[in-house]
């Protein structure tokens, strides 16, 4: 099965909090996310700083502090391609459960679907996953499940 695992490295871009540009990299914030619950973490990059700006798009409130873009070196990664629909056959990962609005679903009391797509994912030993928008088809972003640690990619700050 690894060998739908891809060797990624990179520069991925996020859009934080002013305050926190310099501090060390650290998981997503919130205890729920699109592809992280229950305490698993989750690093959420993306190609572009246009696309990362879309990505935070719905999270950013007006009274916000200001934020800025950082510029992030992956390196060894082993990533499930889920922009692929061959990939996504071979696991009978479903593009509706990537795509899902899942707040909506666990605000309803049922678990995202999209975390049935990250938990199989992690079954694979992938250390992360490329995953398709939500909302427009030749956008993809980045998630990893681990890193900075014994046998995980790094992840630094490139400025």
């Amino acid at each position: 099965m690894t060998q739908h695992l891809i060797p990624v490295s990179g520069v991925f871009y996020r859009l934080v909090f002013s305050t926190t540009r310099n501090a060390p990299i650290t998981a997503a914030k919130t205890p729920q996310g699109r592809f992280h619950y229950n305490g698993q973490s989750a690093l959420y990059m993306s190609p572009t700083k246009e696309w990362a700006a879309k990505a935070l798009k719905v999270y950013v409130r007006p009274d916000d502090p200001p934020r800025e873009f950082i510029s992030l070196n992956v390196t060894g990664a082993k990533i499930l391609d889920l922009r692929k629909a061959s990939v996504r056959e071979a696991f009978q990962i479903r593009l509706p459960d990537i795509r899902a609005h899942w707040r909506e679903e666990t605000a309803n009391g049922s678990p995202g679907s999209s975390w049935k797509v990250s938990d199989r994912a992690r079954e694979l030993q992938a250390d992360g996953l490329f995953y398709p928008s939500r909302t427009e088809q030749a956008r993809w972003n980045l998630v990893l499940f681990r890193w900075n640690k014994a046998g995980a990619p790094s992840v630094e700050y490139t400025d």
